[in-house]
């Protein structure tokens, strides 16, 4: 179990106003976010949503390639500030980010 302390904040590398939401959510992935911990660690997140990642692993199959992986990757269903916000909460109540920890060797 977590403690609400540990809770992260979703944060953007980049300006992330009305626009940049509306662009994100047509282009159906974005990258530009990390998870800040209050210890002040960060962990890179990029968001997909199924249709876009669909569509990704087709152009890495075209390329001869069979997959797709990234640390990082959360699927939503819509690339929104509200799902990522709230994928970012349901991650760390499931441990997502300890076992990240885990795979890493230490925070």
């Amino acid at each position: 179990m977590t403690k609400n302390a540990d809770v992260p904040k979703l944060v953007f590398t980049c300006d992330y106003d009305e626009r940049a939401e509306c662009e994100a959510e047509l282009k159906r992935w974005f990258e530009a976010a990390v998870a800040r911990f209050p210890s002040g660690l960060e962990v890179p997140l990029a968001f997909r949503d199924p249709v876009r990642l669909a569509q990704d692993l087709e152009s890495e199959q075209a390329q001869g390639r069979c997959c797709i992986g990234e640390v990082g990757l959360v699927v939503v269903p819509r690339v929104t500030r509200a799902y990522m916000e709230a994928s970012l909460i349901q991650l760390h109540r499931e441990g997502y980010f300890g076992r990240l920890a885990e795979i890493g060797g230490h925070w």
